[in-house]
């Protein structure tokens, strides 16, 4: 574990001399119809004329529109909860609390091991500044259950902690950047694996890069 202002780029190597984190070490971490009108042709040709449906009330779907453009609005405005872009790569680093992405967007990898990266950029609103928060990263297999390496689930954690900076409008979203190279993992061939991140033991379905792996 880790506390994270501009977090370090985490490598994690077979003998573990880059990082406090190895393999074998790593802890148990409104379909609304449109009115038709009869058309012309059919009633020229001797058919049953369609009858025109009518036009649906638009009153209610305004104000629903309206109601959810409120909310949007709300909710950018009030940074209601932690949101997180999360990307598979070759490699990441992290330099002046930047991401610099390399082979960015990978769906598919091997077969032969390779090494691999995860970037993820998370936003925290204003009013969690200077709180800790947990993170933690779990390998899942494609019918969602935890991958084991030498008998134990692989799991990656740490820390961050968001910081008001210096000239920062208030209301303005807190952003942490984290990388984390992982060294070649022998995965299984012709199946599909996911990372998933949690924060604070919560997640989201959008916190996950799925990858599949060639046989």
């Amino acid at each position: 574990m880790y506390s994270v202002h501009e977090p370090p780029t985490r490598r994690l190597g077979p003998d573990g001399a880059r990082s406090a984190l190895t393999l074998s070490s790593v802890s148990v971490v409104a379909d609304q119809s449109v009115g038709r009108q009869t058309s012309p042709m059919v009633q020229n040709h001797g058919f049953a004329p369609v009858q025109a449906r009518p036009a649906a009330d638009d009153s209610r779907s305004k104000r629903t529109y309206a109601t959810k453009e409120l909310r949007l609005l709300d909710d950018f405005l009030a940074g209601s909860g932690i949101s997180v872009d999360m990307l598979l790569c070759d490699s990441a680093q992290v330099a002046n609390g930047k991401l610099f992405v390399l082979g960015g967007g990978l769906a598919t990898v091997g077969p032969k091991p390779q090494p691999l990266a995860l970037a993820f950029h998370i936003s925290v609103p204003w009013d969690q500044a200077d709180r800790q928060h947990t993170w933690r990263i779990d390998l899942f297999d494609e019918d969602g259950q935890p991958v084991t390496m030498k008998g134990k689930p692989l799991v990656l954690g740490g820390k961050f902690q968001p910081r008001r900076t210096k000239g920062l409008r208030p209301g303005t979203p807190l952003g942490v950047s984290m990388a984390i190279n992982i060294s070649p993992l022998p995965f299984d061939g012709g199946k599909g694996y996911a990372f998933g991140l949690s924060i604070d033991e919560a997640t989201q379905p959008q916190w996950r890069v799925r990858f599949f792996v060639r046989s």
